[in-house]
């Protein structure tokens, strides 16, 4: 995941044998929220949190680690933009929090079902304000780092 944005940075995926998982019925698909579900401590989990937009042509079959849970929301209820957006606020993680068990803390599945969701009249203007941001962030970040290729290739 993207750091701080909560995006899936596909250069950074790894591939696998695909006859391993290819009876598997968590393949990801545009629009899953992936959420960080097991950590060695309380304070990581529902920490990362992304949203899975705009997978590469290229990736048939797409799977997340065993530590993030998937979920899908169902588009003619609920936004996914809105519902990443409000799974990522205070609200939403003090929820994810409190439903964590074991020693080396984990959510589960069942647990995602009971969290309250608040509904806004706004959703669609929420999540395409969260789309907007996140691709300034990224043309920023972008930009920053092109200046400092520059900078060290001055240097």
């Amino acid at each position: 995941m993207s750091p701080k944005i909560g995006k899936v940075d596909w250069s950074k995926a790894e591939f696998v044998d695909e006859n391993k998982f290819s009876k598997s019925n968590k393949f990801l698909k545009e629009g899953d929220i992936l959420i960080q579900s097991v950590a060695h401590s309380k304070d990581y989990i529902g920490d990362k949190i992304a949203l899975v937009e705009n997978i590469p042509k290229n990736y048939k079959k797409v799977l997340a680690l065993s530590k993030f849970l998937v979920v899908r929301p169902d588009k003619n209820k609920i936004s996914p933009e809105y519902l990443f957006t409000y799974l990522s606020s205070d609200f939403g993680r003090k929820q994810l929090k409190h439903f964590i068990r074991g020693m080396t803390a984990e959510v589960y599945e069942f647990d995602i079902k009971n969290l309250v969701i608040i509904r806004s009249p706004k959703e669609k203007e929420i999540g395409l304000t969260l789309k907007k941001n996140i691709d300034e962030y990224e043309k920023l970040a972008k930009e920053i780092k092109d200046t400092r290729d520059q900078l060290d290739s001055l240097i």
